[in-house]
């Protein structure tokens, strides 16, 4: 596997990482979407993904379904798993209803069959990026980041930290 590779545009530009183990569509999407003011990183396949999503922020993950080691359902389950509140579009060579379906309950925002129609491909992405309501790319932190403590808050005692979210911190208290 490559590591990721990255196209900059402006410090304010959506940042999307496109997974795809062929070149040649990975370079039609940077280049499509580059010029379309995105940031595009690239991945030829899911462990590189992973990888890049450990350091790096991203508002969009397009994604191939059907790759060789780790198939893009995979990825998106993982990346599911793993609690990146990042949107994920699966992108398939193959129309079946089967694989969209198994997409669609996975947690998958769109799934878009190859030949891509730009015309509905960049308006699939703008609605992915803008639909997404949990901050993007936040991990949520597991429970055993916890933290004691004996503060108060009202009739509360403040137990500990449990963790850390998208929705803020959460806390451990105890009435009393």
């Amino acid at each position: 596997m490559n590591p990721p590779q990255s196209t900059h545009s402006t410090s304010a530009a959506k940042r999307i990482i496109i997974v795809d183990d062929d070149t040649q569509v990975r370079t039609l999407f940077r280049d499509l979407l580059t010029r379309h003011g995105y940031e595009v990183h690239e991945a030829d396949g899911a462990p590189a993904a992973l990888q890049a999503m450990e350091n790096t922020h991203f508002d969009l993950v397009i994604s191939d379904a059907q790759m060789p080691g780790v198939p893009g359902v995979t990825l998106l389950r993982e990346i599911k798993r793993m609690q990146y509140g990042v949107p994920v579009i699966v992108v398939s060579g193959v129309v079946e209803e089967a694989l969209t379906a198994e997409c669609i309950q996975a947690g998958a925002s769109n799934v878009i069959t190859k030949p891509v129609d730009i015309k509905a491909f960049l308006p699939a992405v703008a609605v992915a990026i803008e639909s997404s309501s949990r901050p993007k790319n936040r991990r949520l932190r597991p429970p055993q980041t916890r933290q004691t403590s004996s503060h108060r808050i009202d009739q509360y005692n403040l137990v500990g930290k449990l963790g850390e979210g998208g929705m803020g911190v959460v806390h451990l208290c105890r009435t009393g």
